[in-house]
């Protein structure tokens, strides 16, 4: 999208720009307490892992922060500007920082903005529409930005799981899970699986675990909901992979056989699949 039709769509008129870079020149010799509390805030809320622990990325992070706010206010909207929000939410997504933390840190910013025009007796009405028409502007290239990368991260994560999809037999078919498995990855799984299975019109899915770091009740909850899934499309899923640790973890959460059907090694799997298959070798 063009400057000028962010500028429409955001109703950011040239005296809106006039109104902030008026607006910097009130609050410029206290705008620094802003940043103070900001990252006197930032420790306590949860999601950045050791991000903030370093006072040299601090202290980097911060200069980041403030030149940002000075463009801002500078109020000069042009393709270096839109494109330098759109970074923000590239980095974000790179770094895999949750878009609610992200939220979080504007709606403190906005607080402490808010704190200081009453502070200063700054009660211009048209300075401060001026002020939130382009943070709304600002917050949404950033956000959207974020959301598009990590949908097509998705579809690539998907496209390369359904290509991990391998055909065992005619009716077989086979998936190795490695890592860590969170709501976000079961999803995508589950859709890749019932993909699989009506593309292939499989009888017997063979979901192997061997590879998973963490057998938990959100994980066997996720397994359960998979494996119900693919029996509602005429498939039956078999976990694989399954080691007495895990066995034990799942029976202590309380699920049984009859949720989910499990062996503990793929040759066996492969066994159990044959037979409910009528496979003959």
């Amino acid at each position: 999208m063009s400057v000028e039709k962010y500028l429409q769509q955001y109703y950011i008129s040239e005296e809106d720009c006039e109104n902030i870079r008026a607006l910097w020149e009130d609050i410029k010799g206290d705008v620094a307490w802003i940043f103070d509390e900001f990252y006197a805030w930032l420790p306590s809320i949860g999601g950045l892992g050791n991000r903030f622990k370093d006072p040299n990325l601090v202290q980097s992070n911060r200069k980041l922060v403030e030149a940002h706010w000075i463009q801002f206010f500078a109020a000069q909207i042009d393709q270096a500007y839109i494109d330098s929000r759109k970074k923000i939410g590239q980095r974000h997504a790179f770094e895999g920082l949750p878009l609610s933390i992200y939220y979080a840190g504007v709606a403190k910013l906005d607080n402490l903005f808010e704190q200081l025009f009453l502070r200063l007796g700054i009660n211009d009405v048209k300075k401060i529409i001026s002020f939130n028409k382009q943070h709304r502007m600002d917050v949404a290239i950033v956000a959207n930005t974020y959301s598009n990368l990590t949908q097509q991260a998705l579809k690539e994560r998907s496209a390369a799981l359904y290509a991990s999809v391998a055909q065992l037999w005619d009716d077989i078919l086979f998936i190795p899970l490695v890592g860590e498995m969170n709501t976000e990855r079961a999803e995508n799984l589950l859709s890749v699986i019932l993909k699989a299975i009506g593309d292939k019109q499989s009888k017997v899915f063979i979901l192997d675990i061997s590879g998973v770091m963490v057998i938990d009740k959100e994980v066997a909850q996720h397994l359960i909901r998979i494996s119900k899934a693919a029996k509602l499309m005429g498939c039956q899923c078999i976990v694989s992979g399954v080691f007495p640790q895990n066995a034990v973890t799942i029976v202590e959460l309380g699920f049984s056989t009859q949720d989910l059907q499990t062996t503990a090694s793929l040759k066996e799997a492969i066994h159990l699949g044959f037979k409910q298959t009528a496979v003959r070798l």
